[in-house]
């Protein structure tokens, strides 16, 4: 069997190629010549290859994720901000487009980026290490559910505050859709992510790009928590369930 590539620096080469090495492992387990040992040290290769893919599967999930549901968070954020019926947001829309084109459906596409990209790294990184720190401090080998639902408390609520300046700029962006053409004498707003940041400072202060940090902990921690707990009580489930099968086989 072929030497394991690593050093991957997307997602899909490095799905291509776990896959075609599980494949082969599967093959030769069927075979009279399997080699147990050699198969073994191919699985755990599959391992490290899904570990290495797994950071560049976030980015490129969370790039993914942030264009493909920006006009839908748009939509949602424009209707939290006045209430409209729909045919009004309808006329709203088609007055944007009308103005900007259809790339002002995205408008806010690149505070959500900076926003989400950022807060999927903090997120999973600082949930790792509190993950670590809480099963050290409690003397558990395995995180239990209460310390996956408190390290995904916490590490949710810091990625929440550090990204939420961008999360602001981006609801201000969205909000401004339809608004500033129905204005016919108003003056050109720079759509600029920073130069939104520095008029909110200057109108509201530093702490104008912290507005909702309450509702958005209040949202965003319970959310983390359940997410992280609920995959890892599901993953030690089945490791279990897969453990108690081999033992019945052998």
């Amino acid at each position: 069997m072929t030497a394991f590539p690593t050093g991957f620096r997307s997602s899909l080469p490095c799905i291509h190629t776990v896959t075609q090495k599980f494949g082969e492992i599967t093959t030769a387990k069927n075979t009279v010549t399997y080699n147990s040992t050699t198969s073994r040290e191919n699985e755990v290769q599959c391992f490290r290859a899904c570990v290495e893919l797994f950071p560049s599967m976030r980015r490129d999930f969370a790039l993914g994720s942030a264009t493909l549901i920006s006009p839908l968070e748009l939509i949602r954020t424009k209707m939290q901000f006045r209430p409209l019926s729909y045919k009004e947001l309808t006329q709203c829309i088609q007055m944007s487009v009308a103005n900007e084109g259809w790339l002002s459906l995205w408008k806010g596409w690149g505070p959500t980026v900076l926003r989400d990209v950022p807060f999927s790294a903090m997120y999973w990184y600082n949930y790792e290490l509190g993950k670590k720190w809480l099963c050290q401090r409690y003397n558990k080998l395995e995180p239990t559910f209460t310390i996956s639902f408190t390290a995904g408390a916490m590490s949710g609520s810091i990625a929440a505050v550090v990204t939420l300046p961008f999360d602001v700029v981006k609801t201000r962006r969205q909000v401004e859709l339809g608004e500033l053409e129905s204005l016919k004498n108003s003056p050109k707003r720079s759509s600029s992510t920073w130069k939104i940041m520095y008029r909110i400072i200057s109108e509201n202060g530093f702490q104008g790009l912290f507005a909702g940090l309450i509702p958005r902990l209040i949202k965003i921690a319970p959310a983390c928590a359940i997410m992280i707990s609920t995959y890892e009580f599901g993953k030690a489930f089945f490791r279990k369930l897969n453990n108690e099968r081999q033992l019945k086989v052998l």
